[in-house]
């Protein structure tokens, strides 16, 4: 999964600490199809991680593997918002908005309405997003729909 992030949000440092927790005590070694990685661009980074991983090994399994990134491969299109097609009534709402599955997968609505589906973030904040959303006010109907289904 590539991660996209604006740096005056979040610090990168804060993205491989969340990661590190996240990955933290699971249960079996990550192999085969699907393992946990954490990729660096530079030796800053890749400090910057042997570093945070130093200091939350003592209480922790730590189950990942460092790795440079040479070239990102995107998965597949039925990887591609995993969460968000498991809840299908808003999926097909959403592709009722944005007409094909490229313009839904690359979306920032869609990738928070993922985010949702994953339990990251609440309803009262995904309703929220979807009040502020630019397609909002051009599709009232739809969206007044997609909140339902949310609920």
């Amino acid at each position: 999964m590539e991660v996209i992030y604006d740096p005056k949000v979040i610090s990168y440092e804060e993205l491989v600490e969340y990661y590190i927790e996240s990955t933290a005590n699971t249960i079996g070694a990550s192999t085969g199809q699907y393992r946990y990685l954490v990729f660096y661009n530079n030796q800053e980074e890749e400090k910057l991680i042997q570093e945070r991983a130093a200091e939350m090994e003592g209480n922790n399994n730590l189950n990942f593997k460092m790795v440079q990134l040479d070239e990102f491969y995107k998965a597949e299109d039925y990887h591609q918002k995993y969460q968000l097609r498991s809840k299908r009534a808003v999926y097909n709402k959403l592709m009722e908005i944005f007409m094909n599955e490229e313009s839904l997968i690359s979306s920032h609505l869609a990738a928070k309405l993922n985010a949702f589906s994953s339990g990251l973030i609440s309803e009262e904040k995904i309703i929220e997003i979807l009040d502020d959303s630019y397609l909002s006010p051009i599709y009232p109907d739809k969206f007044a729909e997609l909140k339902e289904l949310i609920k």
